[in-house]
């Protein structure tokens, strides 16, 4: 287990408890790997008690908080959020490669090749989170 794993796993339940806090997992900003912490909407830490506000960093890593994605609506009407996340691990190669964790932390896409720099898999990552909302589907099934 990454070193990151592991502060996520000691820290997880404290962070749920949080006001506001929908989430957590592992995620990327600016290069560095970063414990995500989900939130319904971003409060001023004015607007906080002390003990509510999510620690800047945790164990030596930095959290990023971020607004959790309203994707849709499940059958009972209720929000069906998006928190997904991207890791990033090197292979037993020692290459890079990345997946992608669904909010149940199930691997729902990864990489398929890997890559010597770490910069080259981030550039996958980039061009996977830009292009694939606008990309259309093709149904090889129908003849």
């Amino acid at each position: 287990m990454r070193d990151i794993e592991m502060v996520l796993k000691k820290f997880e339940g404290l962070l749920m408890q949080l006001p506001n806090v929908t989430g957590v997992g592992i995620g990327e900003k600016q290069g560095n790997e970063v414990i995500k912490v989900f939130v319904k909407r971003k409060v001023p830490e004015a607007g906080l008690r002390p003990g509510d506000v999510v620690p800047k960093i945790s164990n030596g890593f930095t959290t990023d908080v971020e607004v959790e994605i309203a994707v849709g609506k499940d059958q009972g009407s209720k929000v069906v959020t998006n928190m997904a996340h991207f890791e990033i691990f090197k292979n037993k190669g020692g290459q890079y490669r990345w997946r992608l964790r669904a909010a149940n932390n199930k691997i729902i896409a990864d990489s398929a090749e890997s890559y010597v720099r770490k910069s080259a898999c981030m550039h996958g990552i980039r061009l996977l989170k830009s292009c694939s909302l606008k990309a259309k589907v093709t149904d090889k099934t129908v003849k």
